[in-house]
């Protein structure tokens, strides 16, 4: 369930899983679930859940690990998770494993600060943003400062969005 591809994890990631039951039978308060999960070819980290509510079946609980991971690496991890059951026939069906791509934040240069006495300036941020956010608000690519708008502490910044959503 979680952690998904994002701009940053951090180091003390809780992953978190979604356990159905695809059995027939309903599991009862106090059974036992071992759910284990492996980031990459770190060791594999098990911990016991003790049902404190019936799991019907077709029907699911969340399940937080208690034991995180360190995800603040720019880069795509590999994540498996499983669980077992004492009774359970069919373990085909108890894994999950998927890849996950922690992005980074994008870098952006407008260049260096710029003293002109033009009647107009345009500020570029620059092509290949999916958005562009400027100080007033407009988002265009472009921002022209026009002479007659300047006062002397005037800054101009702009806050730009990569295909993955991630801002600068």
């Amino acid at each position: 369930k979680y952690p998904q591809s994002d701009c940053e994890l951090g180091n003390a990631v809780a992953p978190g899983i979604l356990i159905k039951n695809f059995g027939t039978d309903t599991l009862d308060v106090g059974d036992v679930i071992i759910a284990t999960y492996q980031l990459d070819t770190n060791p594999v980290v098990e911990e016991t859940i003790p049902l404190t509510e019936e799991l019907y079946p077709d029907s699911t609980i969340e399940y937080v690990f208690l034991t995180s991971v360190d995800m603040s690496e720019i880069r795509t991890y590999s994540f498996k998770a499983y669980t077992r059951l004492t009774d359970d026939d069919l373990a085909y069906n108890d894994t999950t494993s998927f890849a996950l791509e922690v992005y980074g934040y994008p870098t952006i240069n407008i260049g260096s600060d710029t003293l002109s006495t033009d009647i107009e300036y345009t500020i570029d941020a620059g092509a290949g943003w999916s958005s562009y956010f400027w100080q007033d608000s407009s988002t265009n690519r472009y921002f022209t400062v026009v002479y007659r708008d300047r006062t002397p502490d005037n800054r101009y910044s702009v806050t730009v969005t990569d295909e993955h959503g991630c801002p600068a």
